[in-house]
């Protein structure tokens, strides 16, 4: 009895210890992921860390940083329904093909039924 509760306490205290460490495993992993930058944060990290005047050559430059990341997005997003499109249409030409497949197969099938039926029945006669 007593070597079961020394065995249940050291199986408690390492399953504690474990989800401890993948706790902090998890945390880390997710402080390590960064967002991206904001396009203030961007222009600032381009001059240094210091104030930001905005000068209309600074705003048109966080206009252009805006729209390209806004683009990028917009061709990802189309890159993706692309792809889903073409998935698409290979799954329908398979399809088609296995249909056609099996189409064929039943006729063979078929063909082969006939054949011998006539076979056996002249061998009857």
């Amino acid at each position: 009895m007593k070597d079961t509760i020394v065995r249940l306490s050291c199986d408690l205290t390492l399953s504690k210890n474990r989800e401890q460490s993948l706790s902090n495993a998890l945390n880390h992993e997710q402080t390590r992921r960064k967002r991206s930058k904001r396009v203030l944060e961007e222009l600032r990290s381009e001059e240094g860390s210091g104030t930001l005047f905005m000068s209309p050559s600074k705003i048109q430059r966080a206009r252009d940083i805006a729209d390209g990341r806004e683009a990028a997005k917009a061709a990802q997003k189309a890159q993706k329904a692309e792809q889903q499109l073409e998935r698409a249409h290979k799954k329908a030409l398979k399809e088609a093909e296995a249909e056609r497949k099996r189409t064929e197969k039943a006729a063979a099938k078929a063909r082969r039924d006939a054949e011998a039926a006539a076979k056996k029945a002249a061998n009857q006669r």
